[in-house]
């Protein structure tokens, strides 16, 4: 069954799933847009985040697959990284497995279009309308194979002065895992990650140094956590904010450093206090304005991106979402994304140092700010 775009009634020109049986069928769905569509609501329905939206229109109707096929910004997405796509479907769960014939979600497979494929209508992509791919059977299975790794966070703190104060913590996150080997490109098939995320790892390291140095430490204390598997599903985070060093509830706040080396201009990124449920992390957002507000040249705070709803799910794509899970408020500050992102040119030289330095400096005064303060950012 090829049910076009995936689109629905709330769209004012077509609806792809009317008159349509799909149980027990292979769903084939295009993660894109029907041609003279504007480009606004194109970038919107080639997102990343609209591969989700689509497999959750498709699995109500219980079909026995589901084929979803990039276009667009998608196909890059679909070369570079099958991290990327692993955490835009993942369902995470800690559950058993369970047999086949008892799985509640549906074979998903993700491609490319191409014309002529059996997957597509003869006459695609002309002929994009909703239809039965008459004559036409896909079989499929999975051999599923586990290796165990075994991988790290590393953590660390510097303990506050207050002893009213210092059992409780501001927490400072990155990661310093990467997406590994990639197809070569020039000769060269190693992903550096410099920007992602190198560039927050070591903004970690110089502010634990400036606050294990000063003469003066913080009130309360300071968790430093690098953690692991980012790329492969938010692993690493995921696994400390379940089985946290300290006490999960005397950690006061989560300051999340991704990608904060790029884009040389005083534009920064902010995700987390309107996204993060229950204005549990408003307060902290307000903080960040107000430390940002007294520097010489602040930053201008970009907040498009900060919202539960917003169609790229930055605010699920990185470490501080699992902490947010907890309840912990938190603020995700990056430089935001660019045309070397998951590939192997996110090299080193790249980097904007004097920005990488701002960004930490803010970062570092946050913290502070959080740390001396009586009260619980809430």
């Amino acid at each position: 069954m090829f049910v076009g775009y995936g689109l629905t009634q709330n769209n004012p020109k077509r609806d792809d799933f009317a008159g349509l049986n799909l149980t027990g069928k292979v769903v084939v769905v295009v993660n894109g847009a029907p041609a003279g569509t504007d480009s606004a609501r194109r970038e919107q329905l080639e997102a990343q985040g609209a591969i989700s939206d689509r497999i959750g229109q498709i699995l109500p109707h219980r079909p026995a697959a589901i084929i979803v096929l990039l276009t667009g910004k998608g196909t890059e997405l679909f070369e570079q990284s099958a991290p990327q796509l692993e955490r835009a479907v993942a369902l995470r769960t800690n559950a058993p497995e369970v047999p086949e014939s008892e799985r509640v979600i549906p074979m998903i497979m993700l491609g490319v279009p191409v014309v002529g494929s059996p997957l597509l209508p003869t006459g695609w992509p002309t002929d994009d309308k909703p239809q039965v791919l008459t004559g036409r059977k896909f079989t499929a299975h999975v051999e599923q194979v586990k290796t165990p790794i075994t991988g790290y966070n590393v953590a660390a703190v510097v303990r506050g002065s207050d002893p009213s104060l210092r059992n409780t913590y501001v927490a400072y996150g990155a990661h310093y895992d990467h997406v590994g080997i990639l197809n070569a490109v020039g000769g060269d098939s190693i992903a550096n990650g410099a920007d992602d995320d190198g560039s927050g790892s070591m903004s970690l390291l110089a502010i634990a140094r400036v606050m294990q140095q000063a003469p003066v430490k913080p009130r309360r204390s300071v968790l430093f956590v690098w953690h692991i598997g980012e790329e492969k599903g938010l692993l690493g985070s995921s696994w400390f904010t379940d089985h946290p060093t300290v006490p999960i509830d005397s950690i006061v706040a989560q300051l999340n450093a991704d990608m904060i080396g790029r884009n040389a201009d005083t534009l920064l990124y902010v995700v987390g206090p309107l996204a993060a449920p229950n204005n549990q992390s408003k307060r902290l957002g307000a903080i960040l304005d107000s430390v940002n507000a007294a520097f010489p040249t602040p930053f201008r705070l970009n907040r498009e991106w900060d919202s539960a709803t917003h169609p790229e799910h930055i605010y699920e794509r990185s470490d501080h979402f699992n902490y947010a899970r907890k309840g912990i408020p938190i603020v995700f500050v990056t430089t935001g994304l660019h045309d070397d992102y998951h590939k192997v040119s996110d090299e080193a030289r790249k980097i904007d140092f004097a920005k990488l330095a701002r960004v930490t400096r803010l970062m570092t005064e946050m913290g502070r700010a959080v740390a001396n303060s009586p009260k619980r950012p809430r």
